[in-house]
């Protein structure tokens, strides 16, 4: 039987996402080719932070109502929700899929920046997608935003979620990730989602700066 994974405090579920590291990415490619796929990058994950908020939000929201200001007061309504197991769930799956969407936002967006510098499609599932990369970005910024050993486990952790029924995959198994169950299912934290977004952020302006800089 699955089991729910999440942590104990409401705070763990609170705002992450940086509007003004979005507003600079925006600067930063504005007017140039990558527009359009910057665009749609931060639509994403500014979706998948917002949809990352939601316990959080409606623990607050139940205290601003109440007029319940002090942190004790939000600890105590977020404990009575955990009470109920649809809640337990529904904040369980909130982490996870917050972390899925976050990292196949970042994948996609690398796919579209090889698009476009290439001028022709491509997949990750390519066998000479990492090659092409590494053409058209250099090898020393495809080591650090695509191969390095964050990015290749967040990969790794969202096709056990999402193409392995959740289980931990035998490659997974060997990177020795620690959030496993005892029946082998794979345990995302709602800190592991913050983790990563943070994690990611200064990969994402890496890319965009090399990507604008060879496309030029």
């Amino acid at each position: 039987m699955k089991e729910i994974f999440i942590e104990n405090s409401h705070e763990s579920f609170a705002d992450f996402h940086d509007s003004e590291w979005i507003k600079d990415l925006f600067q930063l490619v504005e007017g140039s080719f990558l527009e359009n796929e910057v665009e749609d990058f931060c639509s994403h994950w500014w979706g998948a932070s917002r949809m990352f908020t939601l316990p959080w939000l409606l623990t607050k929201g139940v205290c601003d109502i109440a007029g319940l200001k002090d942190p004790d007061s939000l600890e105590c309504v977020w404990n009575k929700y955990l009470e109920n197991n649809a809640f337990k769930g529904a904040a369980w799956k909130t982490a996870e899929n917050s972390y899925c969407s976050l990292y196949y936002a970042y994948e996609n967006l690398i796919v579209a920046i090889c698009c476009k510098l290439s001028g022709d499609k491509a997949r990750v599932t390519n066998r000479d997608f990492n090659k092409k990369l590494i053409i058209l970005l250099g090898e020393p910024t495809v080591t650090k935003v695509w191969t390095n050993s964050n990015v290749v486990l967040a990969k790794e952790i969202r096709n056990s979620i999402v193409h392995n029924g959740g289980k931990v995959t035998e490659k997974l198994e060997k990177m020795n990730f620690k959030n496993i169950s005892g029946n082998g299912d794979v345990f995302i934290s709602a800190t592991d989602t913050r983790k990563l977004y943070i994690s990611f952020k200064p990969l994402i302006r890496i890319l965009l700066e090399r990507a604008l800089k060879n496309g030029c």
